[in-house]
């Protein structure tokens, strides 16, 4: 499918909390690589994109084992005239985002060579403290906790075998660091 949109842009003054959505993911999470999203060369080899130039989404997206990315981050061929996101010609527009992302992991969505699609995100105001919302049915524990927390004295970590020292101390059961 292409773009996901609630009935009213959340970011316009009135309509926050209208509309909440929230997209669950056992594994990973991926924009598609198709027709609708990226350009395709027609019959007569000019490079097109049938859907609209970017990709818009309204919602929280989670992946509760790896990331939230694009199935092909170095894209395919690039439209001319190129399209262009935040002053970056790429492949595939924009990822035109409001809502959020958890995940895991961090997955690229555009190669360095300019192909794919551009980060262009923005939080959805529902999750703002006023209202400090959550998509309906989405996991929550109500519970945080720092996990691990170092504060690193240059003193200590001048050579490198001190850096390595104090790795392997911070590893613990007496593993070595390479």
């Amino acid at each position: 499918m292409d773009d996901v949109v609630y009935d009213a842009d959340p970011v316009v003054s009135g309509n926050e909390c209208r509309n909440f959505l929230g997209i669950i993911a056992a594994t990973r999470l991926d924009i598609a690589d198709n027709t609708l999203n990226r350009p395709r060369p027609t019959p007569d080899a000019v490079y097109r994109i049938l859907g609209t130039p970017n990709f818009t989404l309204h919602g929280i997206m989670m992946a509760l084992t790896t990331a939230v990315g694009t199935e092909a981050p170095s894209g395919s061929q690039v439209t001319s005239p190129a399209l262009t996101c935040n002053g970056t010609d790429t492949s595939g527009g924009c990822i035109n985002h409001t809502g959020g992302v958890i995940a895991k992991s961090y997955a690229l969505t555009s190669s360095a060579a300019g192909r794919g699609l551009i980060e262009n995100r923005t939080m959805d105001p529902c999750q703002a403290q006023k209202y400090n919302r959550r998509p309906p049915f989405f996991p929550l524990t109500g519970k945080y906790v720092d996990y691990k927390a170092y504060e690193i004295d240059p003193r200590d970590t001048n050579t490198w075998t001190k850096i390595k020292t104090y790795l392997a101390r911070l590893r613990g059961n007496n593993r070595q660091v390479p």
